[in-house]
């Protein structure tokens, strides 16, 4: 089998619609906030990775929300993608 023909999964709908926010110039944190809520599993991965990756020891973030403002709207679309990536994989 070629590498060009391999399947890859389908794109998660809420990391689509993530990218699609996070593309408008003024987007807002609370309409990230959104569908990343709407998906537990998701939300739970983000705010792991974010915890460990950003904040580690110094203080644990709690919600979606401090998860994305601490990630930015600029590269939490990539975060998304790789964690609905490996979700639906």
């Amino acid at each position: 089998m070629s590498w060009a023909r391999l399947p890859l999964p389908p794109l998660s709908p809420v990391a689509l619609i993530v990218l699609e926010l996070a593309n408008h110039e003024n987007v807002q944190l609370h309409e990230l906030r959104e569908p990343i809520s709407s998906n537990p599993a998701l939300s739970s991965e983000i705010l792991t990775i974010v915890n460990f990756l950003v904040c580690a020891p110094r203080f644990p973030l709690n919600s979606i929300l401090q998860s994305i403002a601490m990630m930015g709207a600029t590269d939490l679309p990539a975060l998304c993608l790789m964690v609905g990536q490996r979700a639906n994989g």
